[in-house]
């Protein structure tokens, strides 16, 4: 994660925020059981990339998991619980 991070600080930074969330997702693809690691990952660009990066892993999540498979439940409770009552509300 600290190349795939490094990277994202030198797109330009109009990109960077997509960056930071395609990573992210491509996090939980590889592992779908590590939401944590991709949860945390959206942290890595700081405070202005967070919400939009959760906010894409939930869309993602949706396509990935499905609305009603344990591992998209088990993602939505990962989440800050800021968040969590945003997951599965079709974003």
């Amino acid at each position: 994660p600290d190349a795939q991070a490094h990277a994202c600080t030198i797109v330009p930074s109009s990109r960077a925020q997509l960056c930071y969330s395609v990573i992210a997702d491509a996090v939980l693809e590889e592992d779908r059981e590590d939401a944590s690691g991709a949860i945390n990952f959206c942290t890595r660009g700081g405070p202005s990339y967070v919400d939009e990066c959760l906010r894409y892993l939930m869309r993602a999540a949706q396509f990935n998991f499905g609305t009603n498979k344990k591992e998209y439940s088990n993602f939505c409770a990962s989440l800050p619980v800021s968040h969590r009552a945003e997951c599965g509300t079709g974003l």
